[in-house]
């Protein structure tokens, strides 16, 4: 099966780089984008001296391989802002956090720092870009937005099977189970997982589908087959929220709702910005442990059962011992190596980081968990402030109100869990082009 896998992650580009003289750079890019990471394999190369290399780096390769060799006129055409400094800030962080730590020989440090500044510049810098250069417009939007409906819907029917037998396509086609099979055991069913990292990952993926399909359905223009068709995605998908067997994807589903609902209903910019501010709320909470974790705990008890309630409190207790770790190293992190864990007498590691923030907060400190999370929110922020009320309810004027919900989403799933996908950060990149260009300019 190694066979098919090196023949799928090195031909993936080459199929690409056809389709690029034939189909519009951008469409190419943003079909690319979302397929390659719906269906390539769960696999990490170790290649010596260099970064580990997944399918983030095919997504990479693809993307500038179209802009640099099909439409290198959006580079000469773009304009900087300011918040586009909070990327950048993010993707170097890893390189002054090992220079931090470094001890014996710093050529070892640097090392780290550039592999994982290249890592993550593969991963969120790229697929921020390709928001930024081609998320210009509300047509772009359109596209992307019913691309990835596109893409979901090819997906549906291999989350059905998976729902409806078990979580084993990755295996069954690349010949490997790539994460441990009880944690797809969920509601005396399944966890559906496909050719994603988790299931958790998928659920939220569903989530968005169901609720950007949700918003379309109601604001596309009425009595057409395409409200139709939205119309059916919409309870395809809100019914598939359900199968997925997923408590984050329940919420993220149920919260998206309300904040629709809310943000429609108000018509106040307040109901976003509070939302917003819960994120760094909750993170200085749990950082001063002030925030009521018992609380969250008896609840998960009450509607969840003690088996889900056991699982949070375990990542709870972790977290405070992540927590008093990384506040010996509280500006730059311990960078790389496993520093920013806990290890018992023999050098075994002993906890378990499940959140983005706390790995965050470990390995590159509060500066690197400022610049992550301002990458995501300051966007959101932006898209909501320069939006006009009066566009929230419109189509397609509202779109770029849902996808500035979605990333808020994405945020708040970084307070729980590490499922990091290059599309939010296309949205983030997106959501920076899409303010009038008055704004953009420096």
């Amino acid at each position: 099966m190694q066979t098919l896998i090196d023949v799928v992650m090195i031909g993936a580009p080459v199929v690409v780089l056809i389709a690029f003289f034939f189909f519009p750079t951008q469409r190419v890019i943003f079909v690319a984008s979302l397929l390659l990471w719906l269906f390539l394999p769960v696999h990490t190369y170790d290649l010596p001296g260099l970064p580990d290399v997944d399918k983030s780096w095919v997504i990479g390769v693809v993307a500038v391989m179209g802009v640099l060799g099909f439409d290198r006129q959006r580079l000469q055409r773009f304009q900087w802002h300011w918040a586009d400094a909070l990327m950048a800030a993010w993707i170097v962080l890893p390189i002054f956090s090992s220079m931090h730590n470094a001890s014996g020989i710093p050529a070892n440090a640097l090392y780290d720092g550039v592999t994982s500044s290249m890592t993550q510049g593969v991963e969120w810098a790229i697929p921020y870009a390709i928001g930024r250069l081609y998320l210009r417009d509300l047509s772009s939007l359109q596209e992307l937005c019913y691309v990835f409906l596109a893409a979901m819907c090819l997906y549906l029917p291999f989350i059905l099977f998976e729902s409806l037998t078990t979580p084993r396509l990755h295996e069954i086609v690349y010949g490997f189970l790539h994460y441990p099979f009880e944690q797809s055991i969920r509601f005396g069913g399944y966890r559906p997982t496909v050719f994603m990292r988790h299931g958790l990952m998928l659920a939220f993926w569903v989530a968005a589908t169901a609720l950007l399909s949700s918003w379309l359905a109601v604001h596309a223009k009425k009595q057409t087959s395409l409200q139709r068709v939205l119309i059916l995605l919409a309870v395809v998908f809100a019914g598939l929220v359900v199968l997925m067997r997923s408590i984050n994807g329940w919420g993220w589903f149920v919260g998206g709702l309300a904040l629709f609902v809310l943000t429609v209903l108000t018509q106040k910019r307040i109901v976003m910005y509070a939302a917003i501010a819960f994120v760094p709320i909750y993170i200085g909470m749990q950082m001063m442990g002030l925030f009521p974790n018992e609380v969250g705990v008896e609840l998960a008890v009450q509607f969840f059962g003690p088996d889900r309630a056991q699982s949070l409190s375990y990542r709870l207790e972790n977290e405070a011992l992540l927590m008093q770790r990384a506040m010996a190293r509280p500006l730059f992190g311990w960078a790389g190596w496993n520093r920013q864990h806990v290890f018992d007498a023999w050098g075994n590691v002993v906890t378990v980081a499940d959140s983005t923030w706390i790995i965050t907060l470990g390995r590159y400190g509060v500066l690197g968990l400022m610049a992550q999370f301002s990458a995501i929110l300051v966007p959101v922020y932006l898209a909501i402030r320069h939006t006009p009320i009066s566009d929230w309810r419109k189509y397609p004027q509202g779109l770029t109100v849902v996808m500035a919900i979605l990333l808020l989403l994405f945020a708040y799933d970084n307070l729980l869990n590490e499922m990091y996908t290059p599309l939010y950060a296309i949205w983030a990149g997106g959501l920076i082009a899409l303010i009038r260009p008055s704004d953009i300019r420096i």
